[in-house]
């Protein structure tokens, strides 16, 4: 299974509750560096890795997942033209008008939340 696979399968074993084995899916994951390649988005993986070791109380590797999340994530926006960065921004401003990005479990994680039910507001 590639990093991306494991990364999602980690997410869900989480969301069931199941941290034992969502860590095991996650230390697979890392342990096959470079767990990233050929990901359509990279950043998803360390993202997730972050969200579970952080669940498990892990901050300081949590914390070195989500920079190289942010690195991954700025490197991509970097090749972006800046019209194509006003589109993106607009576009996650109405999602977030109608409640979709930036809302539940996944902005209680990015703002430093333990992993919850999915029913948190943010």
């Amino acid at each position: 299974m590639d990093g991306k696979g494991l990364a999602d399968l980690a997410l869900c074993y989480a969301a069931r509750g199941d941290l034992k084995s969502a860590r095991e899916r996650i230390e697979r994951m890392l342990a096959s560096e470079p767990y990233d390649l050929g990901t359509e988005w990279p950043q998803t993986c360390h993202w997730a890795a972050a969200r579970i070791l952080r669940a498990c109380d892990e901050d300081l590797r949590a914390t070195a997942l989500l920079a190289r999340a942010r690195a991954s994530l700025d490197a991509v926006a970097g090749q972006l033209e800046p019209s194509d960065l006003r589109a993106i921004s607009e576009g996650l401003v109405e999602s977030r008008n109608h409640g979709g990005v930036g809302t539940g479990r996944m902005a209680a994680a990015a703002s430093g939340g333990r992993f919850g039910t999915g029913n948190e507001v943010a």
